[in-house]
């Protein structure tokens, strides 16, 4: 049988990191071999020399944040190794949350940053990871009533995302929910996917479901057609 060992670090982590700090500030390095050390390091503004777009930064931001949150644990646990303390104050005392990183992305200086700061899918992704489900509501709510048609494939993840959410048990605003159902069913029915569409009705409440459900069938005009989507209905 193989033995459970004791809990180990680097006994020279503190001489390391500060070594890692100091060479991504090093002049003579590349600013990618600079990067390296800054990632080992939390040392965010090399870092952040190598990054171009969103994800790059969030990436970057957040894994500065996990260092400093590991960092303050283990200065309050007393084992912390002297040598850390030579690392700059505004590192060691730093408060990153993760509000506080969306909210420097949105105060970036490159352009590109900026501008993907408020692509759809960066929003979602924005809200999902702070865990703010009315802010995401709200955000779809002001999608829906724009009036620049969303895409497809937006609509489609945004309606599953909600239904997902659903299914979880959490509390959904119910107007944005049915909102943007009904916006799925049309875009499933101006597509002809006939047969997906009782499935998403049913998640509309009842009486609206029917509703809906009765006037799609209205734009039925094949004979052979409309008994299967009857019979979808039943099944749904």
């Amino acid at each position: 049988s193989v033995a459970l060992q004791p809990v180990e670090g680097n006994p020279q982590r503190g001489i390391w990191k500060a070594c890692c700090w100091r060479m991504a500030e090093e002049e003579q390095l590349n600013r990618y071999e600079k990067a390296i050390y800054a990632s080992l390091s939390g040392n965010l503004k090399p870092l952040l020399a190598v990054c171009e777009s969103w994800e790059d930064c969030v990436w970057a931001h957040f894994r500065v944040m996990v260092d400093s949150l590991v960092e303050k644990d283990l200065v309050s646990s007393g084992m912390a190794h002297q040598e850390v303390e030579t690392l700059p104050r505004e590192y060691l005392e730093a408060n990153w949350t993760m509000e506080k990183v969306f909210e420097e992305l949105q105060a970036s200086e490159l352009k590109r940053v900026l501008e993907e700061t408020k692509e759809h899918y960066h929003v979602i992704q924005k809200f999902v990871i702070l865990g703010d489900i009315d802010g995401l509501l709200e955000e779809f709510s002001d999608w829906l009533t724009d009036s620049k048609p969303l895409p497809s494939h937006l609509l489609r993840f945004m309606t599953h995302l909600l239904l997902f959410y659903r299914s979880l048990g959490l509390a959904l605003k119910e107007e944005v929910c049915v909102d943007v159902l009904k916006a799925y069913v049309s875009l499933l029915i101006r597509d002809q996917q006939t047969d997906l569409v009782a499935n998403y009705v049913s998640q509309l409440p009842s009486e609206l479901g029917t509703i809906q459900y009765a006037a799609f069938l209205e734009t039925v005009t094949q004979p052979e057609i409309r008994p299967r989507c009857l019979q979808l209905a039943t099944d749904a």
